[in-house]
């Protein structure tokens, strides 16, 4: 039941975020070789984090809740303002630039088949969201493993992007974590190494 709550929920916030993101970049279309779309989607994120430099401390802020934790850049914006904002559950970090990271922690079982949740999600961005020109799978999001897919192609049909999902049961735990980074290309640089930066510093309580 929770997990089908849970995704229902990341289903409509990820539709807002995705109308919002929009409207703050130019209504015009990018124009950027082919290979952009067609390469494998994760050459982009691999890039972007060898370009950026390491975090120290004063570059970062930090969430501290009851069952975990997670550090973020300190000029990024947790998005409180969202009506289904939950600290604790369900929550968004917005970029400097017009990229988000959602972050949904729901109950979960060992050996839940998170696949569900991953169509779920994928439902309400492969198309509407997304114009998807190609896909790429991961396993792992910082030190958990699971099921991951990355689109990329057109956000809206127009501007450049594309978004990572991940779903996964926390080891040890009855807690299920599902994340999607929603990226324009113009944020690839900052924003790829930001999200590493919290995949690597969730941790669980």
């Amino acid at each position: 039941m929770g997990i089908k709550i849970g995704s229902r929920i990341m289903r409509k916030s990820m539709m807002a975020m995705v109308v919002a993101s929009f409207a703050v970049v130019s209504a015009y279309a990018v124009n950027l070789p082919l290979a952009f779309f067609f390469d494998d989607p994760e050459d982009d994120r691999q890039d972007a984090i060898e370009e950026a430099g390491s975090w120290s401390p004063s570059d970062m802020a930090s969430i501290d809740r009851p069952t975990f934790s997670l550090k973020y850049p300190k000029n990024w914006v947790i998005a409180t303002h969202q009506p289904d904002y939950d600290p604790d559950r369900l929550f968004t970090i917005e970029t400097d630039g017009s990229s988000h990271i959602n972050i949904e922690i729901f109950q979960a079982s060992p050996g839940m088949d998170v696949e569900k949740t991953m169509e779920d999600v994928l439902q309400a961005l492969d198309g509407p969201a997304v114009n998807t020109y190609s896909y790429g799978d991961f396993d792992t999001w910082g030190p958990y493993s699971g099921v991951g897919k990355h689109l990329k192609g057109k956000i809206m049909n127009i501007l450049p992007g594309g978004c990572r999902v991940f779903a996964a049961v926390v080891p040890g735990t009855n807690r299920g974590i599902l994340i999607t980074e929603f990226y324009m290309s113009d944020d690839l640089p900052s924003a790829m190494p930001g999200f590493e930066l919290i995949s690597q510093t969730l941790t669980f309580k």
